[in-house]
């Protein structure tokens, strides 16, 4: 253990152990003779502890900042002890570096709230979305029958679906943020999603600001959410178009890189290997260090209020980690800020040609549709959207209702089941229950983004298709009719 011992009256160093000088970045002898309040990190810490260990005679296991020879900042347990040395009046002092404990603690309980924080926005956003899912549908319902010259009750009910469409983006970023919304990755050149969306991103950042694409050839894909991922780039480009208020430079740069652990120290979950990195940076105002650490956290902003909902960095920052990314951001004061996107490399190629799916046509139908769904105002608004479409629909509230009617009615086309089901049988073992029972069914799922609902998904062994809470009408006839035309010939 380092060991000093200090003159009383004047804190000079008298000795020092071999053990010292690799904390303080100096030899032994070196240290001998040199004031101890030079590597004290605050100038006035020495009196103070002198006063409390004159009172008190001893002082055991306290935090105290010190400074390297280097002048690098380090933390310290540290002891005290009144003794006499050398015929003096002395102080022993015993100390350990205990910097990158305390930096793997605040690490970790930084993980463990921005997890809590996830485990309850996810909670929300799954109540939440079926909440939604029954007003939206009752409103377009509604729309639909209303009589075309009753300009005014029209206008009420779009403003209600215009509100749940912004309820439904603001469930999205939450559960982006608790890495539990449902993604739909896809292999993607990231140079050319990037330039395929720069006008967009031109069009946002207004003329104003200047932006700057530069892509490095032959980047490597990456198999992500394309939407997600421009979903991202969006919102970085607007944090850093409102870090610019009278105008800048904002630059969106592509490499290939490859990433070990002591890369990037301060990510202790990163998985060593290839990555696609894409760094968003301005020449804005940039960020205080106090705010650097809490910029992911949902709901932290510094704009002003009005101007911003704090779920943008938040949710890019859910989204990487959902899709085994990661994410830093360096800042500086006037200086300006960078964030890096690593998205995973694949392995696999991009197909040189693109197939266009073509629009879905809406003709009244026929086909009948098992609904599975537990919220009696949920299943009836599902109901009534595919019965006005002219599909034959019957319901059931749990999956073991479901599973009588197929045992004991006429064969369906279609079962549209929700994944999280009262009952001894959740919606996937219904849907595994019913395709024995009718091996030619096609499946939907439905969830309000549960977490577990999303696993119970990807564990699905058989073909299907998820459509989420709150749903369109159009959202759902088009995933209905789909379904039903997948592999006809």
């Amino acid at each position: 253990m380092p060991l000093l011992i200090t003159r009383r009256d004047d804190g000079i160093i008298l000795y020092a152990n071999a053990q010292v000088g690799p904390v303080l970045g100096l030899s032994a002898k070196e240290l001998e003779g040199l004031p101890i309040a030079g590597f004290f990190w605050r100038q006035d810490e020495r009196g103070d502890r002198m006063r409390r260990l004159e009172a008190q005679g001893l002082l055991a296991d306290e935090l105290l900042d010190m400074r390297r020879a280097d002048g690098a900042r380090i933390s310290t347990l540290h002891s005290l002890h009144m003794i006499q040395y050398a015929g003096e009046d002395a102080i022993l002092g015993s100390f350990q570096d205990v910097t990158e404990r305390l930096r793997l603690e605040e690490q970790l309980r930084q993980a463990q709230k921005m997890e809590a924080v996830g485990q309850l926005t996810g909670g929300v956003a799954h109540d939440f979305n079926n909440l939604m899912a029954v007003i939206l549908g009752n409103a377009e319902i509604l729309e639909r029958r209303i009589d075309d010259n009753d300009i005014r009750t029209k206008r009420a009910v779009g403003a209600i679906i215009r509100a749940i469409d912004r309820g439904a983006s603001l469930t999205k970023r939450l559960l982006a943020f608790s890495r539990k919304q449902s993604l739909s990755p896809a292999l993607v050149d990231a140079n050319s999603l990037i330039v395929g969306f720069e006008d967009m991103l031109r069009r946002t950042l207004g003329g104003a600001n200047i932006l700057r694409v530069e892509v490095t050839p032959d980047n490597w894909p990456s198999m992500i959410d394309p939407h997600q991922l421009e979903d991202a780039l969006l919102n970085l480009a607007i944090n850093a178009r409102d870090a610019m208020p009278g105008g800048g430079l904002i630059k969106i740069c592509t490499a290939n890189v490859t990433l070990n652990q002591s890369e990037v120290p301060d990510q202790q979950d990163i998985v060593p290997g290839d990555y696609i990195e894409i760094a968003v940076s301005d020449s804005g105002i940039g960020i205080p260090v106090e705010n650097l650490e809490k910029v992911f956290e949902p709901f932290f902003t510094t704009k002003a209020v009005g101007e911003g909902s704090g779920l943008g960095l938040s949710m890019v920052y859910g989204f990487i980690k959902q899709s085994k990314g990661h994410i830093t951001i360096n800042s500086e004061v006037d200086r300006g800020t960078i964030v890096k996107l690593y998205l995973p490399r694949s392995t696999e190629c991009i197909p040189a040609d693109v197939v266009t799916q073509k629009p879905i046509a809406h003709q009244n139908s026929s086909e009948r549709i098992l609904v599975v769904e537990d919220d009696p105002e949920v299943r009836e608004v599902s109901v009534v959207i595919l019965q006005e479409q002219g599909y034959h629909v019957v319901d059931a509230d749990n999956g073991e209702a479901a599973i009588t009617i197929l045992k004991t009615s006429q064969k369906f086309d279609l079962l549209f089941t929700d994944i999280l089901l009262p009952g001894s049988i959740n919606g996937i073992e219904t849907a595994e229950a019913a395709l024995r029972i009718q091996p030619s069914l096609r499946v939907i799922f439905t969830t309000g983004y549960s977490e577990d609902a999303l696993t119970q998904f990807e564990q699905f062994e058989h073909a299907a298709a998820i459509v989420k809470k709150p749903y369109r009408w159009m959202e759902l006839l088009e995933i209905v009719r789909a379904t039903l035309d997948k592999d006809r010939v």
